[in-house]
Parts: C-alpha cells; sequence; structure tokens
C-alpha cells in the first residue's frame, strides 16, 4: 500500500480494507492513516524486558499480555494503533467494525 497524501481522510473502512493488503502497520488516526516508525533496538529490550516483567506480575490473573500486534481501538478519537504492550483482562471484546478481529476494545 503506497503512503496517502496527508491530507486525503478515509473511513474506518477503507482504513481496514487497505490493511488486509499492507506489508507494513498503519494507524488510523482521526481519518489518516499514518504508517508506523521502526523501533531501535534499546526500544526492543525495553519492551521486551516490560513484556516479561507485567506478564509475571499478572501470573494467575484472568488478564493477558499482548505484543505491539494487537491494534487497539481508541473510542474518544476515532483511532486504531498499535501499544507496544496492551493487557487485556477478562474477556476480550473484539472491535466489531474490524472483520479481521484483531482490534481489541477492552484493553487496561
Amino acid at each position: 500500500m503506497s503512503m496517502p497524501p496527508e491530507h486525503q481522510r478515509f473511513s474506518v473502512e477503507e482504513y481496514f480494507r487497505r490493511e488486509e493488503t499492507a506489508t507494513d502497520k498503519h494507524e488510523y488516526r482521526d481519518g489518516q492513516i499514518v504508517m508506523m516508525a521502526g523501533g531501535s533496538r534499546f526500544h526492543s529490550l525495553i519492551i521486551t524486558n516490560a513484556l516479561r516483567g507485567i506478564g509475571n506480575r499478572l501470573a494467575g490473573k484472568p488478564c493477558e499480555v499482548y505484543d505491539s500486534n494487537l491494534r487497539v481501538r481508541i473510542p474518544r478519537r476515532l483511532r486504531y494503533v498499535y501499544p507496544d504492550i496492551t493487557v487485556v483482562c477478562g474477556k476480550f471484546e473484539a472491535d466489531p467494525n474490524d472483520p479481521s478481529g484483531g482490534s481489541v476494545l477492552n484493553p487496561k
């Protein structure tokens, strides 16, 4: 998928259609599709250590820890983002707007 012009606006449906065939990850921010930047070695190390620590603290609790491959919907502003770490406690609530089922509505 080529990057759209910054001023161009897209619907959520168009964002998901484009993401089906995209080779890179993109976030959706109030009608704009924004390509994710790569991280550094140190960023990767920090995230890995944080994931391990959080996962160990939540062992035995009804929570799951996800890496940056889980998309999160921010309902206050129409956004879909890929946080470095997402924790979901209780039932995983998939966003009904996402046909892939890969976006969560209830992160902690």
